[in-house]
């Protein structure tokens, strides 16, 4: 496998070095750094020249002789003509606004969340603003809109989520921020919590085995996170969030952009103080949470070189428990997690020169977390430490219709655990080699083939192929196919946190393995024009099929955890029908159906996910006045029956009811400043006694597992957002 990844390098670098001189042309508009689509690049007095795509860029044969005179045009901007002394092999353009453009117009192009149409993979942006539409201050608050990804709750008492994607937990996706692997091992329990949504710029979702480029994890899918620039910020900005169950959130972020190089510092501070029993069951109704979140970030874009650092700092303590003793009781269950984590990531890029399309990636990343956890009885410590390195190569192969990636990473993750008196110890050390070859044909046809090997030290070298292809045969219809393989190395304890909050005692039949599964997926968008009103109608499916997985077992009569590894069949189905559409201008609506069939093999049984229902469904709406200082959203979501498992007082298959939750929101604009105020579960929709045995919480029949909704009732909010000197950039953001 090494000898045939060098040979294909090898057969790259010579066809590029004997292809034909190209430049590669970004333009974007001056102000918001937003791409240009469609830009004319011509040589002066020369009828060569290209057009921009969709991201802004192109390409466009050297010019014959030096000096040479490039012009740069769009329709409502100024034209641009470059002087250029000799031969460069990457220009990044920026057009100013012509003073008769309507800036209106312009804004109402862009939505709030879309599907990237060009990518072959099936992927979903969500824009900061999209973020604004609810009451978002953190990354788990962030998918209420988005019908792909659903966020749970763990338990009823720590506060713990997971996304969950094709029916699936969020640890079979990738998950990175800017391309680099995170929210991982030790903190997937309690990440989501732990990134401030309002230092979010947009949020990728993609369905389906990701590139290779990502990593060896992704099974179900990738979702990648984009910090805010310094170019995206104002030199001041200022939110506060409250709500009155006691939760008061704020950040401060502030910028300094001096065109190649900018810099932006951070700052959140959240707490929850809701000291409230309003089932009497002697419990908190939602954990009480103080936590503060400090990040640095610089960048700088040069013609050669780019490059990106990162340093953010978080500590959190987390609170719950008993509020009061039942009778009889000596001693309340406390619940108490304190976290510490450190991270940061470097990332490099550089233009080769003389070589068109052609560079070289340098990135490395790392972080230490450690978190102590007392349950009840129970004690959970760890602590982990993580590297990963990266550098690839890519570049095109004789012309744009053929591109090599090639790359050679390492992922080094030193974990710590102790469970009560047990320790554990374990170093997992991944080096790896990855290749991809894309190949476009126009707009319509993108082949992406792509293959890792990893060689992890635990386990035998595991081989990935990934395969994704986007057809377009008509304007307005796109077909994508995708398939391939991923595994990971998982971690059942920090995975499964609701373990430590229950009676049941962990037995541990077999040490978990490796997991692996293969998935496979179809999805049709199709633009549907209704006279004048344009919708848009998105179909999928995907299949996952675990070859090597470890299971949880908590579906046994015995009142335990048994972990062993996977001896049957486990699978997903996940099917989506979505229909987006705008009947009138400045009013848009989601409508969506998810189905996840999602069954896994227990002690010889094969059984249905238990707290998984089998049908969801969505509504949203926006609609923004034509003056642009109202906005008013909503969304419902509505979920089906969810299955409790075999254990404690359930003997049968029972369900969750089918339950409700609506979510308002108005915001107004005034000049520099946001005001909103809205409300969450406002049809009142309870789940009355979500934790078993509540009045014996040291009894054999404890377990706080088996959630599925709220436990507060209705939530009412508000807040104000304020920008200091606003850009137009910023003006375009709070307005789209």
């Amino acid at each position: 496998m090494k000898k045939i990844i060098l040979l294909f390098s090898i057969m790259s670098i010579f066809y590029q070095l004997n292809a034909q001189t190209q430049i590669m042309v970004h333009v974007e508009d001056a102000t918001s750094k937003e791409p240009l689509i469609g830009a004319g690049v011509v040589w002066l007095e020369t009828q060569k020249g290209a057009a921009t795509d969709a991201s802004g860029m192109t390409f466009i044969p050297s010019a014959d002789k030096y000096p040479a005179y490039l012009v740069v045009s769009y329709v409502g901007y100024h034209t641009d003509t470059i002087k250029l002394s000799s031969f460069q092999a990457h220009l990044h353009i920026g057009l100013r606004e012509s003073m008769t453009l309507d800036a209106v117009e312009v804004r109402a192009m862009q939505k709030d969340n879309f599907f990237k149409s060009l990518d072959p993979l099936k992927t979903e942006v969500i824009s900061q603003n999209e973020l604004r539409k609810a009451a978002c201050c953190n990354l788990s608050e962030s998918f209420q809109t988005n019908a792909s990804a659903q966020v749970n709750f763990e338990d009823a008492v720590t506060g713990a989520k997971q996304i969950q994607l094709l029916g699936l937990k969020g640890i079979y996706v990738q998950n990175t921020i800017e391309n680099t692997p995170s929210l991982r091992g030790l903190s997937s329990s309690f990440a989501l919590d732990n990134i401030p949504a309002p230092w979010i710029k947009g949020i990728e979702v993609s369905k389906g085995t990701p590139s290779v480029r990502s990593g060896f994890e992704g099974i179900t899918g990738s979702i990648n996170i984009n910090y805010k620039e310094p170019k995206d910020l104002t030199p001041l900005y200022v939110d506060v969030f409250a709500n009155h169950t006691g939760r008061v959130e704020g950040n401060i972020m502030s910028s300094v952009d001096k065109g190649k190089w900018g810099t932006a510092f951070f700052a959140n501070g959240a707490m929850t103080k809701d000291k409230k029993d309003r089932n009497g069951d002697t419990f908190y109704d939602q954990p009480q949470v103080g936590q503060v979140n400090l990040m640095n970030r610089w960048v700088f874009d040069g013609e050669k070189m780019e490059s990106r650092f990162m340093i953010k700092g978080l500590h959190e303590d987390r609170t719950s428990g008993q509020l009061s003793l039942n009778e009889g009781q000596i001693n309340p269950y406390k619940i108490n997690i304190k976290t510490n984590r450190i991270e940061g990531f470097g990332k490099m890029g550089f233009f080769l020169p003389g070589l068109a399309e052609r560079s070289i990636g340098v990135t490395a990343s790392g972080f230490w977390h450690d978190q102590k956890g007392k349950y009840g009885l129970n004690n959970y410590d760890g602590t982990q430490g993580s590297f990963f390195g990266n550098v690839q190569y890519q570049g095109i192969i004789k012309n744009t219709n053929h591109s090599l990636f090639v790359g050679a990473s390492i992922m080094y993750d030193n974990y710590n655990e102790k469970i009560n008196s047990t320790k554990l110890e374990r170093v997992d050390i991944v080096p790896g080699l990855s290749a991809e070859y894309t190949y476009k044909y126009l707009e319509k046809i993108t082949l992406v083939a792509g293959l890792r090997t990893d060689f992890p030290n635990h386990f035998k070298a595991q081989i990935n192929p990934r395969l994704h292809f986007r057809y377009e045969p008509v304007t307005g219809t796109q077909l994508r196919i995708a398939g391939g393989r991923g595994f990971r190395i998982p971690n059942v304890y920090a995975e499964n946190i609701y373990m430590f909050a229950s009676s049941r005692k962990i037995n541990v039949i077999e040490q978990p393995e490796y997991e692996a599964a293969w998935n496979t997926g179809l999805s049709v968008m199709q633009d549907i024009p209704l006279g004048e009103v344009k919708t848009k109608l998105s179909l999928d499916f995907f299949h996952t099929r675990f070859t090597h997985q470890a299971i949880v077992d908590i579906e046994n009569g015995h009142n335990e955890v048994q972990i062993y590894n996977l001896n049957g069949k486990s699978y997903s189905n996940s099917f989506m029908a979505e229909w987006t559409l705008t009947p009138v201008e400045g009013l848009d609506v989601k409508a969506a159906y998810r189905l996840e069939d999602v069954h896994q093999a227990m002690h010889g049984e094969l059984l249905r996910k238990n707290m998984l229902p089998l049908h969801r469904g969505l509504f949203a709406l926006t609609y923004k006045t034509k003056d642009e200082h109202w906005m008013l959203s909503g969304n419902v979501n509505i979920n089906g029956k969810a299955r409790f498992p075999l254990s404690f007082e359930n003997s049968e298959n029972n369900f969750s009811p089918i339950n409700t939750m609506l979510n308002l929101q108005v915001t107004r604009y005034q000049g520099a400043f946001e005001f909103f105020v809205g409300g969450e579960n406002l049809l009142n929709v309870r789940q009355n006694n979500p934790i078993l045995g509540a009045s014996d919480p040291f009894g054999s029949n404890f377990d706080t597992y088996q959630v599925w909704g709220s436990t507060i009732g209705p939530v009412a909010y508000g807040g104000v957002r304020y920008n200091f000197k606003n850009k137009k950039s910023n003006q375009h953001e709070n307005h789209n």
